[in-house]
C-alpha cells in the first residue's frame, strides 16, 4: 500500500508540473503573438494572427478548466423522510450499527447499483446513492448488506489518498479530451497544433499510469469494503447481493430508456415490471460476469474474486428480511417521474448549451467586426456630415452679424463632419443591400429532392443542355435584363428544389459580375443541393464575411444549404436569426425543429413540437 500511494502522489505531482508548464508555455506563446500583432499593426497588417492568438486563449482556458472541481451529472433526485421513512431509519441503524456518521442527503437514481461521496460524510454534503434497479432486484436484507458495504468505503478506506487518485485521474482523462478535440479543431485552419499537441503526449501516457493506479487502489478498497458488509450481515448474505446485482446490470442493460419511458408512461406498474425482468432473466439464464477477465483499469474486482474471498469469513448472521426492497420506498414510481424530469431540465440545459456554441461558431466566422448596417445610415450619416461642414460657413455668409467668423471654431467644425463623411464611407462599404431572396419552398418540395437528378441521365448533358437554354433566353437582352432575368430563372427553380437549374443560372450571372453577391447566394446554395460540400463551404463562409448574415436572404440560403450538407448544427442559429426577422414562418420553424432533432437535441425538439 505505500508504495502505491507513493506511485500515486508522483503521478499527481507530474500532472500538476504538466499543466503549469502547459499553461506557462501558452501565455508565452500568447505574449509573442500579441506583441508581433501589435508590431505588424502599424503597417496595416497582421490580422491572420488574431485566429492563432484566438486558438491559444482557448488553449490557455482549456488548462484552467481542466483544474476545476467535478461536475455532478446524471439523472437523480432526493429521497426525503417523508418519500421512503423506512429507508432512512434502516440507514441511520446501519451507521449506528458501523459507527459513521450518517449522510446529509440520500438520493435515488436508475442503475442497479450504489455509491457514496467520500471526503465529505458527515460533512456538508455527504450523500448516499441507492438505485432503482438494486432495490428492485434485491430483499431488504439484501439491501442493507449493499448499504454497509458502501458505509464499509467510508468507515476503512483512506478518504485522503482515495480523493487525491480519483482527483487527478479524473482531471487527467478531462484534459486529454479536450485537447484531442482542440487539436482536431486546429487542423483544418491550418493553425499551430504544436503546443496542444505536445501537451496532449505527455497527458496520455500520465493518464493511463494514474486510471491504472486508480484501478489496483479501488480494487483493494471493494475487497476491504466486502469484508466489513459480510462480518456484519453475514457472507451468504452479501454474495446473494452481488450475485443478484451482477445478473440485474447484465438483464436491464439490455432495456433501451426509450422501452422504460414507454412503460413509465403507460402507468402499467413499472417498479413491477423491473422485478418481473429481472426474476426472469435470473431463471432462465445466468448472466455472465462483466470483469471476469483481467482489466488493469477496472474499478471493480471480477465477482468470482469477490466471492472467493467471502468463503474463509464466519457464516453466522441473523434473520434475513427477505421483503423487497421497494418496500423502503413510499412511492417508487412517483421518485422515478422525478428522476425523469430532473433529467429532462437537465438534457434542455446541455442542449441550450450546445445550441449557444454553434451560435458563436458562426459569429465568429462572420469576421471580427460583423455589423453590417442597412443601406439608407451612410447616406443619412453623409448628408449630416455635409450640413457640419458647410452649414456653419453658409450661416456667416448669410448672417454676418449673428454669426462671426471664428477661423479656428470654423476650421474644428469642418474637419469633424469630414471625419464624419469619411466614416459614411466606411459604413457605406460594409453596408449590405440585399438585392435576391432565396424563395421558401414547400416542406415536400424539400424533402423530394432535387427532380432533375430522379431520372438517371448524364449528369454532364443536363448542365450543358440547362446551359444553352438559359443562354438562348437571355442572350437578345441587355445587362440589366439579363441580371433579372436569371434571377428569376434561380427563384423558380429553388421554388421547385431544381439545384442543378439553379447553380447553371448563378454560374452564368456570376460572369457578368464576379463580385455579385446575388450569384454568390445561388451558387453557394446550389453546389449544397448538388452534394458538392467544399465549394459550398468555401462561398458560405465568403458570403458571410461580405454579408454578416445580415438582411433575411444570406441567413436562410446559409441555412438551407447547411441542411442540404447534413450540417444541422450551424443550421440552428441561423434559421432562429431568420425566425427573428421574418416569424411566422412555419416552413422556417419545421426546418428548426428538425435541426434540432438531427443534432440529438430532444427535449428542445419536443418544446418546440408542443409550443
Amino acid at each position: 500500500m505505500r508504495r502505491l500511494i507513493a506511485a500515486a502522489s508522483l503521478a499527481a505531482v507530474l500532472l500538476f508540473a504538466l499543466f503549469l508548464c502547459g499553461l506557462a508555455a501558452t501565455v508565452f506563446a500568447l505574449l509573442v503573438e500579441t506583441f508581433l500583432f501589435l508590431f505588424l499593426l502599424r503597417f496595416l497588417g497582421g490580422f491572420w494572427l488574431l485566429g492563432w492568438i484566438e486558438a491559444d486563449l482557448r488553449l490557455a482556458w482549456i488548462l484552467v478548466r481542466s483544474l476545476g472541481p467535478a461536475t455532478e451529472n446524471g439523472a437523480r433526485t432526493e429521497i426525503t423522510r417523508n418519500d421512503a421513512p423506512r429507508l432512512h431509519e434502516t440507514v441511520d441503524r446501519i451507521c449506528t450499527l458501523m459507527s459513521v456518521p450518517p449522510p446529509k442527503r440520500i438520493v435515488l437514481d436508475l442503475g442497479p447499483g450504489a455509491w457514496i461521496r467520500l471526503g465529505t460524510l458527515g460533512g456538508d454534503g455527504g450523500v448516499l446513492g441507492i438505485g432503482h434497479d438494486l432495490l428492485a432486484a434485491l430483499s431488504v436484507g439484501e439491501t442493507e448488506a449493499v448499504l454497509a458495504h458502501e458505509f464499509g468505503h467510508a468507515l476503512r478506506i483512506r478518504r485522503g489518498f482515495r480523493n487525491l487518485l480519483f482527483g487527478a485521474a479524473r482531471r487527467c482523462a478531462v484534459l486529454c479530451g479536450r485537447l484531442e478535440s482542440e487539436v482536431a479543431r486546429r487542423r483544418p485552419h491550418k493553425y499551430e497544433e504544436l503546443l496542444p499537441t505536445l501537451v496532449l503526449k505527455g497527458a496520455k501516457p500520465l493518464c493511463s499510469w494514474l486510471h491504472r493506479l486508480l484501478g489496483t487502489a479501488s480494487r483493494q478498497d471493494e475487497f476491504v469494503a466486502d469484508r466489513e458488509a459480510a462480518l456484519r450481515f453475514g457472507p451468504q448474505r452479501f454474495g446473494s447481493a452481488l450475485r443478484k446485482l451482477e445478473n440485474a446490470a447484465w438483464v436491464l442493460g439490455r432495456v433501451s430508456i426509450q422501452e422504460r419511458l414507454g412503460r413509465l408512461e403507460s402507468g402499467e406498474g413499472y417498479s413491477r415490471w423491473i422485478s418481473e425482468l429481472v426474476a426472469r432473466g435470473e431463471l432462465t439464464q445466468a448472466a455472465p460476469s462483466a470483469n471476469s477477465g483481467a482489466d488493469p483499469y477496472s474499478t471493480h474486482p471480477s465477482l468470482e474474486s469477490r466471492l472467493a474471498a467471502l468463503a474463509d469469513l464466519p457464516r453466522e448472521a441473523g434473520p434475513e428480511n427477505r421483503i423487497a426492497g421497494l418496500s423502503l420506498v413510499l412511492d417508487p414510481e412517483g421518485l422515478v417521474r422525478r428522476i425523469v424530469e430532473n433529467q429532462r431540465a437537465e438534457n434542455a440545459l446541455l442542449e441550450r448549451r450546445d445550441a449557444r456554441s454553434y451560435a458563436r461558431l458562426v459569429r465568429r466566422s462572420r469576421g471580427i467586426i460583423t455589423a453590417r448596417p442597412p443601406a439608407w445610415v451612410p447616406w443619412a450619416l453623409a448628408a449630416f456630415s455635409l450640413l457640419v461642414m458647410f452649414g456653419p460657413m453658409a450661416a456667416a455668409f448669410n448672417f454676418p452679424d449673428r454669426f462671426p467668423v471664428e477661423g479656428r471654431i470654423w476650421g474644428v467644425v469642418f474637419f469633424a463632419g469630414f471625419g464624419m463623411l469619411i466614416l459614411s464611407y466606411y459604413f457605406a462599404s460594409r453596408s449590405y443591400r440585399e438585392v435576391w431572396t432565396p424563395p421558401i419552398p414547400e416542406l415536400r418540395v424539400l424533402f423530394h429532392g432535387d427532380p432533375d437528378r430522379s431520372v438517371p441521365h448524364d449528369f454532364g448533358a443536363l448542365e450543358q443542355r440547362f446551359v444553352e437554354e438559359l443562354t438562348a433566353m437571355v442572350q437578345s437582352l441587355p445587362n440589366p435584363e439579363k441580371k433579372q432575368r436569371l434571377r428569376e430563372q434561380a427563384q423558380v427553380s429553388f421554388a421547385n428544389a431544381r439545384y442543378l437549374r439553379a447553380y447553371t443560372a448563378g454560374r452564368l450571372l456570376s460572369q457578368f459580375d464576379t463580385k455579385a453577391l446575388d450569384a454568390l447566394t445561388i451558387m453557394a446554395l446550389g453546389s449544397a443541393g448538388l452534394g458538392l460540400a467544399e465549394p459550398s463551404y468555401r462561398w458560405i463562409r465568403h458570403l458571410r464575411l461580405k454579408t454578416g448574415s445580415a438582411g433575411f436572404g444570406a441567413p436562410w440560403a446559409d441555412a438551407w444549404a447547411n441542411l442540404l450538407l447534413g450540417n444541422a448544427g450551424e443550421s440552428v442559429p441561423l434559421l432562429e436569426l431568420c425566425l427573428r426577422r421574418r416569424p411566422g414562418q412555419r416552413v422556417v420553424e419545421f426546418l428548426l425543429l428538425d435541426a434540432h432533432r438531427r443534432c440529438g437535441r430532444v427535449e428542445t425538439a419536443t418544446a418546440l413540437w408542443q409550443w
